[in-house]
């Protein structure tokens, strides 16, 4: 709904049967790219972990099933209710993939705007766009995710309100709903009483929930844990287990590196900039903390320099902090 009212550019209350039918094709329309080319589009990790975040599917689950469920999650979201009135569950909420894909179906670039998503009151902003990659000498149409700094963000929409007839797609992202930016609005006829205090921040609004974004994008550092501290938060925990999130900073930096080198190199660049010797596994460290570094030309360092794609000195340093961790343990 926050994107039908941000396509017409209107108040929701306006036109409510052309908002409900228009995100109505809407949704088929993600429904309809998103089964094109599925597995050019997402591979089996972003199907499961956005299967999870909506309750449609769990850890370890196989690809098979990841593309069987992801399928019949977009069929079954592309038939939920679309009216302003509806109550949707969650597990048919959209998410910020569908926003990928909603930008290829309609060929325009899309905007949002988060606001604490993680309660740490900070902006997170991201702009989606159709690109293309290439499988082989395949080249296929996607929907591209583009992680902005508030700054970079806000600039690129205002170039884009001068620049183009029509205006930008803008979405604000609150608690756990969308919500358009109108750009033409009424005038206000009451005037503001000198005593009152306009507020800067975003507004909630009451939104029918019809996305959500998906909890990886909540971009939360990870801090030590503490086993006295834990409340039992199962969720929490698998988090820790599974190593350091991206911050939102570090995604914006990634991006603009990416943008500017060889794609032949991405995958030396992604690893140099991701990956820490605490992603690794318990076992992984214990492998590591075995292992004599200084044989530079036994199988199982060069097996290990190329699963991390990381030159010796980095992989020796991983030894040394891992052996540190151990011993704060």
């Amino acid at each position: 709904m926050a994107l039908a009212q941000a396509l017409v550019d209107t108040d929701l209350a306006s036109q409510d049967d052309s908002l409900e039918a228009i995100a109505r094709s809407l949704k088929q329309g993600i429904c309809w790219t998103g089964q094109l080319n599925l597995h050019e589009q997402f591979d089996h990790y972003v199907r499961t972990t956005t299967l999870v975040n909506v309750m449609r599917g769990w850890e370890g689950m196989p690809s098979h099933e990841s593309t069987k469920q992801f399928k019949w999650y977009l069929e079954e979201y592309a038939g939920s209710p679309s009216s302003r009135d509806s109550i949707v569950p969650k597990y048919n909420w959209g998410c910020s993939e569908f926003m990928a894909m909603a930008a290829n179906f309609l060929q325009r670039e899309i905007y949002v705007l988060a606001y604490d998503t993680d309660h740490k009151k900070q902006w997170y902003c991201s702009m989606y766009k159709s690109s293309t990659t290439k499988r082989g000498t395949q080249t296929y149409e996607i929907g591209q995710h583009i992680p902005l700094q508030v700054g970079r963000c806000t600039a690129l929409i205002r170039a884009a309100k001068m620049r183009d007839t029509c205006p930008p797609l803008v979405i604000r992202h609150w608690g756990e709903h969308y919500s358009a930016f109108v750009h033409k609005r009424a005038p206000v006829s009451q005037p503001q009483q000198p005593d009152q205090v306009t507020s800067l921040q975003p507004s909630s609004c009451a939104q029918e929930p019809g996305h959500t974004q998906p909890l990886h994008d909540g971009d939360s550092s990870q801090v030590a844990w503490s086993l006295t501290g834990w409340d039992g938060n199962v969720t929490e925990l698998r988090r820790k287990l599974t190593g350091l999130t991206i911050s939102h900073d570090l995604k914006c930096e990634i991006h603009l590196i990416l943008e500017h080198a060889d794609p032949s190199r991405y995958s030396e660049l992604l690893a140099f900039l991701v990956n820490t010797a605490s992603q690794l596994s318990l076992p992984e460290r214990e492998q590591l903390g075995s292992m004599d570094l200084f044989a530079e030309h036994s199988a199982d360092v060069t097996a290990l320099l190329q699963k991390y794609q990381i030159p010796l000195v980095t992989l020796r340093l991983w030894q040394t902090e891992s052996a540190q961790a151990q011993q704060d343990e």
